[in-house]
């Protein structure tokens, strides 16, 4: 969807160690998307997969959460949306 993204203007991140198979890669890809989340204060957390939503929202969990703002009660806000691919939708 790398193609997609580029036409709408839109700067897709990869992530070289995300892949579909579950590894310990997934805890490097969940870190370096909490990196991006802050680094980019995300306020939407986007993915189609499975493999990428779970990972997504674990990241984006970390991201709501792991704040200062905890210590009052005010995580980040962060909306998270899953799209099934639309070869899952018919």
């Amino acid at each position: 969807m790398g193609y997609f993204a580029e036409q709408a203007g839109v700067v897709p991140h990869f992530i070289p160690q995300m892949s579909r198979e579950i590894s310990l890669n997934d805890v490097t890809t969940i870190w370096k998307l909490y990196r991006l989340f802050v680094r980019e204060k995300a306020g939407v957390d986007s993915h189609t997969t499975a493999k990428a939503g779970t990972v997504g929202r674990v990241a984006g969990f970390f991201y709501r959460w792991f704040t200062p703002g905890l210590l009052v009660g005010r995580p980040r806000r962060c909306k998270f949306v899953h799209t099934p691919p639309r070869s899952h939708l018919s």
